[in-house]
């Protein structure tokens, strides 16, 4: 990044690039997209990802090597100031975010960051009500309807919005069960509590010999509660037509109909 130097063998992480930017960027330069949500606290940013800032349109400042500029108008009570500098509010950030590429793009995003800020579909409605003319304004209203902070990470957030895209009907996220006493059993990605069906989704550190142990015992609890549980991993995960077939026939199964 031209004008901006660091001390030789600097490990170069999002971070360092945004104080890079700061260091050669107009002051007003305000932290929006993917850069706003890594400063949020969701740190999807990858170490090599563009700097992302918004100026006024008529500032004419140009993308440079590490830094990538949108023009845009932003309204006093859509920047805030924090140890990074200006940038865009959690409310502005998914309105930028929300109108970024196809759902499966947009929607583990905006449930991050909704999980983090407590950001709600009706905050970000009321920046869209303020920019009415905005470039693809059309995919902010999708993207908000599956919009879901209760996600815990974005791999749940695409298995959710696979059964949406399915036809199913909506899981519940994050769904408590209780056994027969009340007592507490686990907590599990997605629901369908009337048919007393599980929908999880299981990432690396499931691999852990300590945490298959686990796993095995939460899941013999939840079959002592009447649950079906259909769990699916990484690898399940590349053939999405197997995982809604599995899925259909789970839901057919517990509603005692032959799949």
């Amino acid at each position: 990044m031209r004008g901006a130097h660091s001390c030789a063998g600097l490990d170069v992480t999002h971070a360092q690039r945004i104080r890079a930017a700061r260091a050669v960027l107009p002051a007003d330069a305000v932290l929006g997209g993917l850069s706003a949500l890594w400063a949020w606290g969701v740190e999807v940013a990858s170490d090599d990802e563009l700097v992302e800032v918004v100026l006024p349109p008529a500032r004419r400042v140009r993308n440079r090597a590490q830094v990538r500029v949108h023009g845009a108008v932003l309204r006093a009570q859509e920047s805030v100031q924090s140890v990074w500098g200006p940038m865009t509010t959690p409310a502005r950030t998914a309105f930028d975010l929300g109108r970024r590429g196809p759902l499966r793009q947009s929607v583990p995003l905006l449930d991050a960051l909704a999980r983090t800020t407590g950001v709600t579909a009706d905050d970000v409605d009321h920046v869209a009500r303020a920019h009415r003319g905005a470039r693809y304004l059309t995919r902010l209203a999708p993207a908000l309807a599956e919009m879901d902070g209760r996600a815990e990470s974005a791999r749940e957030s695409l298995l959710r919005l696979l059964v949406a895209e399915a036809g199913f009907d909506r899981p519940v996220p994050q769904y408590t069960i209780v056994d027969f006493r009340g007592r507490f059993v686990a907590r599990v990605d997605l629901a369908w509590p009337e048919l007393r069906l599980a929908l999880e989704y299981d990432g690396n550190h499931h691999d852990d010999p300590t945490q298959i142990v686990l796993d095995r015992r939460r899941l013999n609890a939840l079959h002592a509660c009447g649950w079906r549980v259909l769990v699916i991993d990484r690898h399940q995960f590349r053939d999405e037509a197997r995982v809604v077939g599995m899925i259909r026939e789970m839901r057919l199964t517990a509603a005692g109909r032959t799949p």
